[in-house]
């Protein structure tokens, strides 16, 4: 699994006078669409599969953890990182990897805190 970017800046080092970079608005319309499909896919498959998971893990997981007092600031981080690294460890690069498994973190603390500060 290789990561790109979805827009990208294709420098012509020695092609044009002087070289540099053109914007991205002038690459061309496989780049536009390849950008069309990667909104559109993320938004039909991406966006419900991240909800479907959401009900499936996230709800029991936090009834589990309320059940136990355990709705603590480092267990949301752990299991919010620990996800991606399960799903990426292995099939993607580390930097890809590394950058999950932060996101993960991120998304588990933003969890944590949309609580009431009564029920933490």
């Amino acid at each position: 699994m290789v990561t790109k970017p979805l827009i990208r800046f294709a420098c012509a080092s020695g092609k044009r006078p002087g070289g540099g970079c053109r914007r991205s608005r002038q690459l061309g319309w496989r780049h536009r669409v390849g950008l069309l499909l990667g909104l559109f896919f993320g938004a039909v498959l991406a966006i419900p599969g991240s909800y479907l998971g959401m009900v499936v893990i996230g709800v029991p997981t936090y009834l589990v953890l309320s059940k136990l007092g355990l709705l603590r600031l480092w267990i949301f981080c752990t299991l919010g990182a620990l996800m991606p690294l399960l799903v990426f460890l292995g099939a993607a690069p580390l930097r890809t990897t590394l950058m999950a498994v932060a996101a993960g973190a991120a998304v588990g603390a933003s969890a944590f805190f949309c609580f009431p500060a009564d029920r933490r």
